[in-house]
């Protein structure tokens, strides 16, 4: 595991180049147009020490979305590799391909009883910001990257399009939950294409009309087309993030986040 560590390949160091640099923007970006009052205090410690036994998980498995494109690419296998198309023109069908499917298994995530035990770990956090992002259960993980990595193959993703895929929605997964304030206007007009800190605000309120909506994590048209874009949270979650009563509301650590989906 160590060596893993110490001996990043290519696509991994670009990735974690990736990540930084876009950690760092939301945290600046959180610094200079809050839209609530800020204050990370114990719950994002707790937040941030579950991202970390997730990446030593990812760490410690041979699964990756590269080797499930690097698979299907030496086998000639999936859609993309057995038809001629532009690999731009691959890249965007396959964006929009793994976004339908990241859309489809988000709203399973909230629909499907066994799913939303792992979920239900994310929606217990009291305040939204940028470590709300790093609130993932290691099963919850794990059952992701499965979907994404089947996914892959069977459309037979471009290499570069998988290296920019996961680069694009770790930035996005890090800017929708950042405490970020957008203008009213440009805020409306973004959220017509791609999904804004303010329209998943309204999927993290305490009512079920509110987290029933907006599961896009990239792309919002999905909402639309499908009926479950909600412009505006419930008048009585306004100003209410996280659904009562679950695990990390009075600030509890990662044992009982951990511990959660199985009581």
């Amino acid at each position: 595991m160590i060596q893993s560590l110490l001996n990043l390949e290519p696509d991994v160091l670009i990735r974690l180049q990736g990540f930084i640099f876009a950690l760092v923007a939301m945290l600046l970006f959180e610094r200079w147009l809050p839209a609530r009052p800020r204050g990370y205090a114990a719950r994002a410690m707790s937040n941030v020490s579950l991202q970390l036994i997730n990446m030593l998980l990812l760490i410690s498995i041979p699964l990756t979305l590269t080797a499930a494109a690097l698979f299907a690419l030496f086998n000639q296998f999936g859609l993309f590799n057995l038809i001629k198309l532009g690999l731009w023109t691959k890249i965007v069908l396959s964006w929009l391909v793994l976004d339908l499917i990241m859309y489809g298994l988000h709203r399973a995530y909230h629909g499907v009883g066994f799913l939303w035990r792992f979920h239900r770990v994310h929606h217990g956090d009291p305040v939204l910001d940028v470590t709300t992002t790093f609130r993932t259960h290691p099963v919850e993980t794990l059952i992701t990257l499965l979907v994404r990595a089947i996914t892959v193959v069977l459309i037979g993703m471009p290499l570069l399009g998988v290296i920019l895929y996961e680069i694009i929605i770790c930035t996005m997964a890090l800017f929708i939950h950042a405490n970020i304030r957008l203008h009213r206007s440009l805020d409306q007009i973004i959220s017509w294409i791609l999904v804004t800190p303010a329209m998943h605000r309204v999927h993290h309120g305490p009512d079920p009309v509110d987290y029933g909506a907006n599961f896009g994590l990239v792309i919002s048209i999905w909402d639309r087309v499908f009926g479950t874009f909600r412009a505006q949270p419930s008048s009585m979650s306004e100003d209410r993030i996280g659904i009562p009563g679950l695990v990390g509301s009075n600030g509890d650590g990662v044992l009982p986040m951990l511990k959660l989906p199985f009581k």
